[in-house]
């Protein structure tokens, strides 16, 4: 799974558009396995005018062929451009029968991007349903990327040969992430239709579950952030579910698969 650094990979490319975002993904689950997608999107003008005609901040006829790139049964409900504040998008609803033919992309950042590249079957967040008294849902997060050992090699050689960043320059670019991003949020999440009995996620209440949620308001607003940043290089998943514990701004599933029991 990628884990964290989605959320790094992710911030780089916003960093590089200069914009802001808000990427909210829910599933909506029902105790025979149907259920709901909402998808509520919206991105500053800045970003928009970068990203050309590679991205619309509302398009109907895009949202209804989603459908099917979705997985197999999904339906088109609805779907209606929305703003907040200087942000504008849209939100969608899909309906599905099962969700074990459901697949999400990984990526967030998708939502916002019109493009017809078919991602690779390891990219997606998949789902295995058993219906019961007290029904059960599997999800199983994408496979984390693997590389030969000549890869990794030289990958830390160029890690090791990047230059120390200074605390002025720290500074700078957290003063200007705070700025750009003040508004950011990314989130997928599942709500589901009964009381959760029982799981193994790490971010849970009684009815929902929380796969990612990235909440820029709530981030270190200082060269802390930077720190952070430059040190996920070398985490282990201890020192990772750490740092979820100390920023609640971050909120990443780091397990490569959970279960949830609810009825």
């Amino acid at each position: 799974m990628k884990k964290l650094g989605f959320f790094l990979a992710l911030f780089s490319i916003l960093l590089f558009l200069s914009g802001c975002l808000q990427s909210h993904r829910t599933i909506h689950l029902n105790k025979d396995g149907s259920g709901k997608i909402v998808e509520k999107v919206l991105l500053s003008a800045s970003m928009g005018s970068m990203m050309g005609q590679q991205m619309s901040y509302y398009n109907p006829e895009k949202l209804k062929a989603k459908a099917s790139k979705i997985g197999e049964g999904v339906q088109y409900i609805s779907s209606k451009e929305i703003t907040k504040n200087e942000m504008k998008g849209y939100e969608v609803e899909y309906s599905f029968s099962d969700i074990s033919k459901i697949k999400l992309a990984d990526d967030a950042a998708e939502n916002l991007m019109n493009t017809d590249v078919e991602n690779d079957d390891s990219d997606f967040i998949t789902f295995q349903f058993q219906k019961g008294k007290e029904s059960e849902l599997k999800v199983i997060m994408p496979e984390e990327e693997k590389h030969s050992k000549e890869e990794l090699v030289a990958e830390e050689v160029e890690y090791e040969a990047e230059p120390e960043v200074s605390e002025e320059e720290q500074h700078q670019a957290m003063e200007m992430a705070k700025q750009l991003y003040a508004d950011m949020e990314i989130s997928t999440r599942i709500i589901f239709d009964g009381e959760i009995t029982e799981t193994d996620a790490m971010h849970k209440t009684n009815k929902e579950v929380i796969l990612e949620e990235i909440i820029f308001a709530d981030l270190p607003q200082d060269g802390k952030m930077m720190e952070l940043m430059n040190s996920t290089k070398e985490m282990d998943a201890a020192a990772i579910e750490k740092l979820m514990k100390d920023y609640p701004g971050i909120k990443i599933e780091n397990n490569d698969e959970i279960t949830i029991k609810f009825k």
